[in-house]
């Protein structure tokens, strides 16, 4: 079949049209502007500092783990003492007795360091250029 032909329309309601579908393009433009500035940061932060930003974050985890297994493994902090009373009542305290304790220290100071992530990446994302600038001083030049 043959499609039927558009009503003829006049110069001025073509330029409406037009007009209009222009104002609805920039109300969208701008929304995917602010999404992108809110999500840009983090990802700017990253390019900009790169491998430098990776060991920092790298380096501050590795200290919070061995500072956290440290503090388990030295009994500052016992994993048996706290825990030893809330898996009896579970009736799981014979597996409690099975558990090596430095392997309990590890998988403990894991989990903690990983709750304390959401400290953790905030410091991170704070200190990194203080402490890339401080490390490598040609990066700032």
């Amino acid at each position: 079949g043959v499609a039927a032909a558009p009503a003829p329309q006049t110069l001025e309601e073509r330029v409406l049209r037009l007009e209009a579908a222009l104002a609805a393009q920039e109300v969208k433009l701008a929304e995917v502007e602010k999404a992108a500035k809110r999500k840009g940061a983090l990802m700017q932060m990253v390019t900009q500092y790169g491998a430098p930003f990776a060991l920092w974050y790298v380096t501050v985890w590795l200290s919070m783990a061995s500072l956290i297994y440290l503090l388990l493994e030295m009994e500052l902090v016992s994993w048996q003492d706290s825990l030893q009373p809330l898996l009896n009542s579970f009736g799981m305290g014979e597996t409690l007795a099975r558990i090596d304790p430095t392997m309990g220290n590890i998988v403990l100071a894991f989990l903690i360091n990983e709750c304390l992530e959401a400290i953790r990446f905030p410091f991170v994302l704070a200190t990194v250029a203080p402490v890339v600038k401080a490390a490598l001083p040609q990066a700032s030049a």
